[in-house]
């Protein structure tokens, strides 16, 4: 396959999955929004795990939250959480 045709291919699958988003799965996300604005309403933390590229998404997520890049605002209580475990596929290679 040709890199211009990989790359479409790419990009084609990727828009694919953003139309197979359904009504489940926004109201799953509300509702995780929900928790987490209400998490930080009562002035609770928020912890964030990953592992490996996870680990990287957790730390990002959670800087965004403590951090207050475009708009002047109290920091929210937010801590990544990341393990130092091997992966799997590495391990049993």
């Amino acid at each position: 396959m040709e890199s211009k045709e990989f790359i479409k291919d790419g990009i084609n699958k990727h828009c694919d999955m953003f139309k197979k988003i359904n009504d489940e799965l926004i109201s799953n996300i509300e509702k995780a929004a929900n928790l987490i604005s209400k998490t930080f309403t009562l002035g609770k933390s928020l912890y964030i795990c990953g592992n490996g590229g996870s680990a990287a998404d957790s730390q990002h997520l959670a800087a965004e939250l403590v951090g207050k890049f475009k708009k002047h605002r109290k920091a929210l209580n937010a801590l990544s959480l990341s393990t130092r475990h091997i992966n799997n596929y590495m391990y049993f290679k």
